[in-house]
C-alpha cells in the first residue's frame, strides 16, 4: 500500500467536495453507495493516502475495490470533487476571439481600429454625422429626406460596340470600357476602333453602355477623342446618351455640316475614337 501519511484535505466548500467515512466491523475491499467521477477520488486509509490504480480501483463512478482488505476497526475515508469546465470567457485583458454571435444591449465603444470581415448588418442609425440605414442607404448629417440618400455604388467594366438606325453587320475591334455609377449618375469611359460597317445605315450609334440613360430629354455629352468620325467634315464632335437607351450618338458641335448628328456614311473603317461621358439613370 503506498502513499503518505499527513494532515487532512483543507477546508473545501461542500458544493465542490462529497466526503463519505466507512467505519469498517469487518474485512472488506468493497466501498459502495458511492457518487464520484473517476481520477477526481481520494482515498484515505487509517490517514494514509491511497494510490489510485494500486491500492484500489475507481472506475464505475459508484463503489471502489479495495487492493487490501480493511480490517475491523478501520477507517476509509473517500473524497471526490465534481467535473469542472474551464470558463468560457474572452480575457479583458489579453484580447481573444468570440466563436460564437455576440448581442449587446448597452453602447459599444471602440477606440482603435475596427476590421469587419464579413457582412455587417445595421438595424439602426450609425455614426453621428452620417447614417447607413438597413433598407434606404446612406444619409449625412441631419438630412432625413428620401431623395437625399445615397442608395447606390458600383463599379464594373462593360464591352462597348457599334450599330447604326438602320442596317446591321458593324464590327468594332479593340473595344473596352469602365464605369462608375454613384446614386443614379453613371461615370462611363470607353475606346475601340471601327473594324467594318456591314450593311448599317443611318445614325451612326455607341452601344453597350451599362445602363439605360434616364427616360425624356436627357443632356448628357461627353468628350471625345477621336480619328477619322466625319470623314471630310474636320469637325470637334460630342457624344450624347439616346434617352431611355444604353446607346448613343455622335453630334458635330458645328452647324456648318450637312447634318448635325454622325451618320454611318461619314464613317469608315479603322476610324478611331474615346468616350468620356456622365450621364443620369
Amino acid at each position: 500500500m503506498g502513499g503518505y501519511i499527513g494532515s487532512s484535505v483543507g477546508n473545501v466548500a461542500n458544493a465542490a467536495e462529497r466526503k463519505q467515512t466507512y467505519s469498517i466491523t469487518t474485512a472488506t475491499t468493497s466501498l459502495t453507495g458511492l457518487a464520484y467521477t473517476p481520477t477526481k477520488v481520494h482515498v484515505f486509509h487509517n490517514g494514509v493516502r491511497l494510490v489510485d490504480g494500486t491500492d484500489y480501483t475507481a472506475t464505475n463512478g459508484t463503489s471502489i475495490t479495495l487492493t487490501n482488505a480493511a480490517q475491523n476497526g478501520d477507517e476509509v475515508v473517500v473524497i471526490s470533487y465534481p467535473s469542472f469546465q474551464v470558463s468560457d470567457t474572452v480575457s479583458a485583458a489579453n484580447g481573444g476571439t468570440f466563436a460564437g454571435n455576440v448581442a449587446m444591449s448597452g453602447t459599444l465603444g471602440v477606440t482603435g481600429a475596427t476590421t469587419l470581415s464579413g457582412n455587417t448588418t445595421v438595424g439602426g442609425t450609425l455614426g453621428a454625422t452620417g447614417k447607413i440605414t438597413s433598407t434606404a442607404g446612406i444619409t449625412f448629417g441631419s438630412d432625413t429626406a428620401a431623395a437625399n440618400v445615397l442608395d447606390d455604388y458600383e463599379e464594373g467594366t462593360f464591352t462597348p460596340d457599334i450599330g447604326s438606325s438602320s442596317g446591321s453587320g458593324g464590327a468594332a475591334s479593340g473595344a473596352t470600357g469602365s464605369y462608375t455609377k454613384i446614386g443614379n449618375t453613371v461615370f462611363a469611359q470607353c475606346h475601340m476602333s471601327v473594324n467594318t460597317l456591314g450593311s448599317m445605315s443611318g445614325t451612326f450609334f455607341v452601344t453597350g453602355f451599362p445602363f439605360a440613360a434616364s427616360s425624356g430629354y436627357t443632356l448628357s455629352q461627353g468628350a471625345v477623342r477621336s480619328q477619322g468620325i466625319g470623314g471630310s467634315n474636320d469637325l470637334p464632335v460630342v457624344f450624347e446618351m439616346l434617352a431611355g437607351n444604353a446607346y448613343g450618338r455622335f453630334h458635330f458641335m458645328s452647324g456648318t455640316s450637312t447634318q448635325l448628328t454622325v451618320a454611318v456614311s461619314q464613317m469608315s473603317a479603322s476610324d478611331f475614337f474615346a468616350i468620356g461621358i456622365t450621364y443620369n439613370v
